[in-house]
């Protein structure tokens, strides 16, 4: 498994090796013809290491699918990560103290746990991180998401502005 992902993709289970195939495609026209893309092993992720900035390009996969739609089958989702630790309660509480200053005073916060294969109890996981930053919880309308995503025992964080994943249902939706 790519340990060293920055984009994590899903897709519909059993279709892996198709969304690997679309997103590899993808990033090539936006300038990486030499990314690592490889299904995670768990069915409907695929992993991804691109040398562009990972928020850049799920701002340009919306770009791209305004203006051809159809160049979109298999990637779902994109998720931008900024960093991938192992899974461990206390190295989580200190990614928890690191991510505090990217998260302003005034913003409010809220974590979003994706949990794949693994036993780690759910709130156990939110505790750690989330009693290390000192700022205002707010689950409704949060200006930051705190996202951890579980994969076996890994853990991909990035700290989301509401607009920072590329979804394709969403696009769909606002489309018309």
């Amino acid at each position: 498994m790519l340990r060293d992902f920055n984009l994590l993709i899903s897709t519909f289970r059993r279709r892996e090796n198709e969304a690997c195939t679309e997103i590899w495609y993808l990033l090539e026209t936006l300038g990486d013809p030499a990314s690592q893309v490889e299904p995670s092993g768990i069915p409907g992720l695929v992993l991804v290491r691109t040398s562009l900035n990972p928020f850049h390009v799920t701002k340009s996969l919306r770009d791209i699918f305004h203006k051809s739609p159809e160049e979109f089958y298999y990637v779902l989702k994109a998720i931008p990560i900024e960093e991938v630790v192992e899974l461990d309660l206390e190295e989580l509480s200190l990614l928890g103290a690191r991510l505090e200053s990217k998260i302003k005073p005034e913003e409010t916060f809220r974590i979003t746990l994706e949990k794949r294969y693994s036993s780690l109890n759910r709130e156990a996981v939110i505790t750690a991180v989330a009693r290390k930053i000192n700022r205002e919880v707010n689950l409704e309308s949060p200006a930051k998401t705190v996202w951890l995503g579980i994969l076996d025992g890994f853990v991909g964080v990035s700290i989301l502005d509401p607009d920072d994943v590329f979804s394709l249902e969403i696009e769909r939706r606002n489309k018309h």
